[in-house]
């Protein structure tokens, strides 16, 4: 069908089927409230096109989609100027790609807005198409097709104030580009679930990182997910708030982490009935509440880390395993006894690491809480050398760290004592700690650590092998 010049169509049901051109082509406006469209040709499914020149006052390109079911094809909006022809759906159900330039010599990009839809992702083109259109206010549902996940991708998604529910429908997504995130999400309520993320290196001409970062006052909940990433799987930020739920996060780095280059943050974090593994799997340095239920931990320098606001930690296991023998991670042990706390997982190696010893920066409450059917465990050769849980305070009042855990909580280890406190200014279940010398603590250098087996030791070891990269 086609919309001539200062024609106005208006479609309400029917079947549409073309071999050949487009379904439909707007010249004018055309509003359709239903029907069945199907696109058998590869070329634009519903174009509204701006023709522009003499013809401009009868040609103004205005489409809108309110309901539907729409398949194959490229649903587009361009004409003779920019941003003259618009596409708006409000409605539908869609299984095919959106456009507002097709390249062609004469035409410029239009403007289509997505409020409102069902979609099914056949590629991870079509993904992001969608979500470069989606208005502020937009709300969508979107699913992945059966084989969709074969297609590697390479470009981020970023999501903008909407709300999104994507079903990966059990398809593994593979990001092979250059950018740190495979998602961004910066504002509004995004769901995902039922699938497989991985940003691990593929092949020698990508190197991807990262994983899905969540900023803004943007709300980020995973439900059934295999995560992996060759860095970190999951960075909040500002006011963001991310929950994690009966999925399994696997990261070389940090499952959950956190940037402290700005401190007037304060992020929210739900882990439940999952598990977590990593170098360090949960690091989190900024004001947060954080609420682990449930949830399996494990890490090779750290199994958690609380640099600041508040933690409730609830019938979960946190595992510390050290690789090496006793003399191979003596180093770090007698390493830690002069230096302050540094960036990212630069601080005491303990299956639990709570509050800060950095004058000047971090200067925020530490609050953690064990209950429940808690276990906390160091593990390995050297198991001997790290605590359980090592605290350390800032010197201010009101920047110190309270520590309380339930009688039914285990501390697993052969480290004296398991439960190390290196300061002042801490309480633990509700007595205050003040220790002989302050001065008789493990501390670590300004330089990121791995496990002795993993990396090498910090900058100024005998090793004398460069550190890993830093998260602040």
């Amino acid at each position: 069908i086609k919309n001539d010049l200062n024609g106005t169509l208006e479609i309400n049901g029917g079947n549409f089927t073309n071999s050949k051109e487009g379904n439909i082509q707007n010249a004018y406006i055309t509003t359709i409230n239903g029907g069945n469209f199907k696109n058998k040709a590869g070329t634009n499914h519903i174009a509204s096109v701006y023709v522009g020149g003499a013809d401009a006052p009868y040609s103004i390109g205005e489409t809108t989609i309110n309901d539907g079911t729409f398949e194959g094809g490229t649903i587009i909006a361009e004409g003779a100027e920019a941003g003259k022809a618009s596409m708006t759906v409000n409605g539908g159900s869609f299984n095919c790609n959106f456009s507002n330039s097709s390249g062609k010599s004469g035409y410029e990009s239009g403007v289509v807005s997505i409020n409102n839809g069902s979609f099914t992702i056949g590629t991870w083109a079509v993904l992001q198409s969608i979500a470069g259109f989606l208005t502020e206010d937009a709300s969508i549902t979107a699913k992945a097709r059966n084989g969709f996940m074969n297609m590697n991708c390479e470009e981020p998604i970023i999501f903008n104030a909407q709300e999104v529910t994507l079903d990966l429908n059990g398809q593994t997504l593979r990001y092979m580009g250059s950018s740190s995130d495979v998602f961004e999400i910066r504002s509004g309520n995004v769901s995902m679930s039922n699938g497989k993320i991985t940003t691990t290196k593929y092949n020698s001409d990508a190197d991807p990182y990262g994983g899905i970062s969540v900023s803004g006052n943007a709300s980020l909940t995973i439900e059934d997910i295999q995560m992996e990433s060759s860095s970190t799987c999951f960075a909040v930020a500002d006011q963001g708030s991310l929950t994690i739920r009966n999925s399994t996060v696997k990261a070389d780095k940090y499952a959950v982490t956190s940037n402290a280059t700005n401190s007037e943050q304060n992020i929210t974090v739900t882990m439940e009935d999952s598990e977590f593994s990593g170098n360090t799997p949960v690091l989190l340095n900024i004001p947060s509440t954080i609420t682990v239920d449930r949830c399996t931990i494990t890490g090779e320098t750290q199994g958690m880390v609380v640099r600041g606001g508040n933690a409730t930690i609830t019938d979960s296991n946190i595992t510390l395993t050290i690789e090496g023998s006793i003399e191979d991670n003596k180093f770090f042990a007698d390493y830690f006894d002069t230096s302050d706390w540094g960036q990212g997982n630069t601080v005491n190696v303990a299956a639990l690491t709570i509050g800060n010893k950095l004058e000047g920066s971090y200067q925020y409450p530490t609050s953690v809480s064990l209950k429940g059917n808690t276990t906390l465990t160091v593990s390995g050769e050297a198991e001997s050398l790290f605590p359980v849980v090592y605290a350390h305070a800032n010197s201010e009042d009101g920047l110190g760290v309270t520590f309380n855990y339930d009688g039914t909580v285990k501390f697993v280890g052969t480290h004296e004592p398991q439960c190390e406190y290196g300061s002042s200014n801490i309480v633990v279940n509700g007595e205050p700690f003040t220790p002989a010398t302050e001065q008789n603590f493990h501390l670590i250098s300004n330089t990121e650590i791995k496990s002795s087996k993993k990396a090498g030791r910090p900058a100024g070891s005998e090793s004398g092998r460069p550190p890993v990269n830093l998260i602040q």
